[in-house]
């Protein structure tokens, strides 16, 4: 990221699964990798989640009007509770910092969801396909499998708010 002022995204991942399907979504031929910031692995889901009630991220969100961030964890087949809690974190926020807040995560795991393609590709290559589906034109048909159907409405939200930043149309 080389500029703090212009549209990008930040995003924090749950664990090195994540983290190589996002350096896959980094690859993307389209994508602008100046606007995308990786953050280290926070080390697990509740680290992920508990960075909404951390100050700092916070002020830097709302300093940095043109930041967006993206949370990407597993949800461990806890999906209601873990949208719940973090509905709960962005409900205590000002709208304009949690309109550019978004969770995305397989169902499960990374590894079951790497699994169920079946087709030996790394999570980097995987992170590539999933990425393709936001790309222009977004046909999203990974993200309809049983694993990650349930990012729909907040990928569609990302998709909208992001896309025309992050990808070169």
């Amino acid at each position: 990221m080389s500029n703090k002022y212009l549209d990008h995204l930040q995003v924090l991942v749950e664990d090195d699964a994540n983290r190589q399907l996002i350096n896959g979504m980094n690859q993307h031929h389209s994508l602008q990798p100046r606007r995308l910031q990786v953050l280290p692995p926070a080390g697990g889901w509740k680290f992920v989640l508990d960075t909404l009630t951390d100050p700092a991220t916070i002020r830097e969100i709302t300093d940095f009007g043109k930041r967006h961030l993206l949370l990407l964890i597993d949800f461990d087949d806890q999906f209601a509770d873990r949208w719940a809690l973090y509905e709960k974190h962005k409900a205590a926020m000002i709208p304009d910092v949690s309109n550019r807040i978004y969770l995305l995560g397989c169902l499960h795991e990374p590894e079951k969801l790497k699994a169920a393609f079946n087709h030996g590709k790394s999570f980097e290559q995987l992170g590539r396909e999933l990425s393709d589906d936001c790309a222009p034109p977004p046909a999203q048909n990974l993200w309809q499998h049983a694993h990650l159907q349930h990012n729909a409405i907040e990928l569609n939200r990302l998709v909208t708010q992001v896309k025309p930043f992050l990808f070169t149309p």
